[in-house]
């Protein structure tokens, strides 16, 4: 099956809206409460050090 150009792009165009849509929604769900976990890590850890001196 022969694809021109202007398909190719299309389906390539489709297959990264895609992809964009899950990393955007797996990002909402995973990402997104592990940076809230890493960031009040660090500010626990950051407060601290501040107490120890």
């Amino acid at each position: 099956m022969a694809l021109n150009g202007q398909e190719f792009s299309a389906i390539v165009n489709r297959i990264q809206a895609d992809v964009r849509d899950r990393m955007v929604g797996f990002a909402k769900e995973k990402a997104y409460p592990i940076l809230i976990s890493i960031a009040s890590i660090w500010g626990w850890s950051f407060s601290l050090q501040r107490l120890k001196f």
